[in-house]
């Protein structure tokens, strides 16, 4: 899963205080008992002589070998016996993390979800429904759910740990951004942009009460916004976010900083996705480009990078002379004394494709089928077309088979570079077009 784990070692850092917490008492003797930082570790023997400590190095020893299932019992073992010693308190919560560690590296999610509704339940009993170690655990619980397209479950799931950061951080907090972004996730994949939107904005928000509206500190945060819309094909509105992060930085660090030299590449890919390949966007590569020549300093891949956009730009405008002087430009600089000879392969050791328009199905027309696809074959020429064009494989009707090769026929493409000229490259390329999950059937 893509941060289950990291979430999980959070989970250690948030519950590991609470590993010789004595079990809540709601009686009028409760007043008198030691609180948590009185109360010092017992011995790791069990009462049945088990030694806990032993079993958890035999665990440790399991899982750096990569032995997680034999670890998985040894784990249950150990969370069974610090349950026979103290009971459901919250002295299981260590144990049940590590259980829960083990399954969620195991294909066995359905165990996970459960061992993690065991540990929510037993922080609600022992804490309070509002603790703020709930938090963790229902972010992972609601990675399961989307993982396994029960988005509305993950998006409850999020929503209540939200309440509660809020409810003990304030409206506001910084604490809040996974939470946010997990949940305009789930939305966007639902195919509701509406509440996605608002998620994403909402953050975007908070990051502004973090850092001000008028610091560099915020332009990670205006970046992540701006993509965002570029997702959803808003292209002008995170255009209008990408040049306010270059004001920033300017304002902060001067105007020939190299943090700028990002926030320029921005701008011209939104023109590019709009195919407007005149004006601004090329003059924000060009800027991009004078900015790192004043910078000896700056990383050689950057630097490439920054001139083969250039390239690429004049290659969607059928400057192609022009396109492959830059990029034998770039190669040089990539393979030239003091640089890695093999890092000219990292942009040019196959061909990359700067323009394709796919065509777009009517996913009514598809007979109920969820997904289609059209695998092709073809070489791409040093000038960067695409030539010797075959359907290999389809499941796609052959109308639809026929505009992917028109769509094919009219893409262009970087060549792939040998020994600094642009050569002749075979590709293989798999079109896959599938239904949206909003989509309407027909009746």
């Amino acid at each position: 899963m893509r941060s289950s784990l990291l979430l999980v070692t959070l989970l250690i850092a948030g519950l590991s205080e609470f590993a010789y917490v004595q079990e809540v008492d709601d009686s009028a003797a409760a007043d008198t008992a030691p609180s948590k930082d009185d109360v010092q570790p017992q011995s790791e023997n069990t009462s049945n002589g088990e030694d806990l400590a032993t079993l958890k190095a035999s665990i440790a020893q399991l899982r750096q070998r990569g032995k997680v299932a034999e670890a998985l019992p040894l784990a249950k073992r150990v969370a069974t016996l610090v349950e026979e010693q103290h009971g459901a308190t919250l002295r299981l919560g260590p144990p049940l993390i590590t259980v829960i560690e083990l399954q969620l590296e195991l294909p066995d999610n359905p165990a996970a979800e459960q061992t993690l509704g065991r540990l929510i339940r037993i922080i609600e009993s022992q804490d309070s429904v509002f603790s703020l170690d709930l938090v963790d655990p229902l972010t992972v619980l609601a990675e399961l759910y989307s993982s396994a397209s029960r988005k509305d479950e993950a998006i409850t799931a999020l929503r209540r740990a939200r309440h509660i950061s809020h409810r003990n951080l304030g409206i506001l907090n910084l604490e809040q951004i996974e939470l946010a972004d997990q949940l305009a996730m789930n939305y966007y994949e639902m195919g509701s942009i509406k509440e996605a939107n608002r998620e994403n904005r909402f953050a975007f928000r908070v990051n502004i009460h973090e850092y001000g509206a008028d610091s560099a500190e915020l332009v990670p945060a205006i970046n992540k916004l701006a993509s965002w819309y570029e997702l959803i094909g808003e292209f002008g509105i995170a255009r209008q976010h990408y040049k306010k992060s270059v004001d920033l930085i300017e304002k902060d660090y001067g105007e020939n900083d190299l943090r700028l030299v990002a926030q320029l590449q921005n701008i011209a890919g939104t023109y590019r996705k709009q195919n407007i390949l005149k004006g601004e966007g090329k003059d924000a590569l060009f800027r991009a480009v004078q900015i790192q020549q004043q910078h000896p300093e700056a990383d050689v891949v950057s630097r490439a990078r920054a001139l083969t956009d250039i390239g690429d730009w004049f290659m969607l405008t059928s400057r192609r002379r022009d396109a492959i002087d830059l990029y034998a430009q770039a190669w040089n600089l990539l393979t030239a004394d003091g640089a890695s000879p093999e890092k000219g392969d990292v942009i040019f050791g196959r061909p990359k494709r700067l323009r394709f328009n796919p065509p777009l199905p009517n996913p009514l027309a598809l007979g109920g089928v969820s997904e289609i696809h059209v695998d092709v074959e073809f070489s791409v020429t040093p000038e960067g077309s695409v030539t010797n064009l075959s359907v290999k494989d389809a499941s796609a009707h052959w109308r639809v088979q026929n505009e992917v090769r028109l769509a094919m026929r009219n893409a262009r493409y970087r060549p792939q570079f040998a020994d600094g000229r642009p050569t002749t490259a075979d590709m293989t390329f798999r079109w896959t077009f599938r239904v949206p999950e909003n989509a309407s059937a027909p009746e």
